[in-house]
């Protein structure tokens, strides 16, 4: 926050009488230099960028099949998306909360900013909407060109339900992106040099990204054992099929513990609109975004409780430490 924003505050404060000053003062500044700067600016071309990338992978792979066209184009251009979101929306959040309070530590607006009549708390929390806010303009905008990109270039129409998916999932990465903001603001918080917050919110993307998923298949294959091929034996046995079954359990209980995880797992049940029945091919069904997201419910509450716990932890820490 620089110079000028300490003095916009000290007007925005004057001005927004009847509201809790503080709190609306430092989410309409945040918001307002988020939209303004050029970090957002990269941010909306990489979002559009990933949208187009998925579009065309949609495309050219609904081309390989002659006189066909993929079904339910924006749904499968979103489930494209799935995982290339699973990677940026960390980095975004990353980017956004590394430095939210130690940069202005150690520039030292922040010891101006708390010497204003606006609350610790105030700061806090003003952050974080703030973030959500950008955020959301950012994935809505960029979805919103996507959708129009693709009626214009495909001729093709989505369907009410094909909107609806992609609304929900970008909701959902918005969700996704508020708990890693809250754990990059809660180290932001901690630390007093932004470069040992940023080490610290790189370290646990690269373990909710990496390295849990690595180990977990590791632990699963050691525990249950080497899978029982024999020579000779070709196609997928029963006993194949039931030892897949057993490593698959134990490799996503173990990665349970990543919040990406838990995020992927709802996202590609919103996008996909289909629940398996059993481990069959061919037994699936169709599933609406509610059953979807109540058959999943675990992992949006797992996803709000990182918000949250991490919030609260930013909040605690902030609020009770002495600014030099």
């Amino acid at each position: 926050m620089t110079a000028e924003t300490l003095i916009g505050l000290d007007r925005s404060v004057e001005t927004l009488r009847g509201l809790p000053s503080g709190l609306a003062t430092i989410v309409k500044k945040e918001f307002i230099d988020t939209l303004r700067s050029k970090k957002f600016l990269i941010i909306i071309i990489l979002f559009v960028a990933i949208w187009a990338f998925s579009s065309a992978s949609v495309s050219i792979a609904g081309s390989m099949v002659p006189g066909v066209l993929p079904t339910r184009f924006f749904a499968r251009l979103g489930l494209s998306l799935s995982g290339s979101m699973g990677l940026i929306v960390p980095i975004l959040g990353i980017a956004l909360g590394y430095a939210a309070i130690s940069g202005e530590r150690e520039v030292g607006s922040l010891k101006l900013l708390l010497a204003r009549p606006i609350h610790r708390e105030d700061v806090i929390t003003g952050k974080l909407l703030a973030a959500i806010a950008a955020a959301g303009v950012a994935m809505f905008s960029s979805t919103l060109i996507a959708v129009g990109g693709g009626i214009w270039l495909q001729g093709v129409t989505p369907a009410l339900d094909e909107v609806a998916r992609l609304l929900t999932f970008t909701f959902l990465s918005m969700i996704f992106f508020a708990a890693y903001y809250a754990i990059c603001l809660f180290f932001s918080t901690l630390f007093t040099k932004t470069s040992r917050s940023l080490l610290a919110a790189i370290f646990i993307w690269a373990l909710f990204t990496f390295i849990i998923p690595i180990a977990a298949s590791l632990i699963a294959v050691i525990t249950i054992g080497m899978p029982p091929i024999r020579p000779g034996q070709p196609g997928m046995t029963e006993e194949l099929q039931e030892y897949s079954r057993k490593v698959a359990e134990m490799s996503g209980s173990i990665q349970r513990f990543s919040v990406n995880t838990h995020y992927s797992t709802v996202a590609n049940a919103v996008l996909v609109g289909q629940s398996e029945i059993g481990f069959q091919p061919g037994t699936s069904r169709e599933i609406t975004i509610a059953e979807a997201l109540t058959t999943h419910w675990t992992g949006l509450v797992v996803l709000v409780a990182f918000t949250v716990i991490f919030f609260v932890a930013s909040y605690l820490a902030f609020t009770r430490r002495e600014e030099k």
